[in-house]
């Protein structure tokens, strides 16, 4: 495997002096900090008493993977790092959630927070549409009025031109 340094050392005018072994010590001091929190991270007990890495259950998660008609076989490793993965970012998405959200008084984070981050935050785009912003039946039904008004209004419009 090459390193940046040996890098730098064959290819000198690619690489600014300095730079990319530098910013290589960083990544490498936080990637090697992080896995050394998850190694540390132990977060339940398996049946026979031994600390767990991840806290999601792996058979479920087996599952969902295999649900994919893209996946033939699962590796144990691949399974453990996805779990861990959706620990993660479920971590990221309630402390995002809980720092914007209103809940943050009461000390509770709430399905409205995690929807408004979902709508607000341009990392959680993609989950706009999945967690939708709840809204009362009567609003709801107001809302389909108008829609189904607007296009009556436009097949009107285009009849009369027609």
């Amino acid at each position: 495997m090459m390193s940046w340094d040996s890098l730098e050392r064959q290819h000198p005018c690619r690489v600014p002096r300095g730079a990319a072994s530098a910013q290589a010590r960083v990544r490498g001091a936080s990637w090697a900090a992080e896995t050394r929190k998850m190694a540390d991270a132990a977060v339940g007990k398996d049946k026979c008493g031994e600390q767990r890495l991840v806290s999601l259950p792996l058979s479920r998660i087996r599952v969902i993977m295999k649900s994919s008609p893209e996946v033939s076989s699962i590796n144990q490793e691949a399974l453990v790092l996805t779990a861990k993965a959706t620990e993660l970012f479920v971590r990221h998405l309630a402390t995002s959630s809980y720092r914007h959200g209103s809940g943050r008084a009461k000390r509770a984070l709430t399905y409205s927070d995690v929807a408004s981050t979902a709508q607000e935050a341009e990392t959680f785009q993609f989950l706009a549409d999945i967690l939708p912003k709840k809204i009362l039946a009567s609003k709801y039904l107001k809302m389909l009025k108008e829609k189904r008004e607007e296009e009556e209004d436009q097949s009107q419009e285009e009849e009369a031109l027609s």
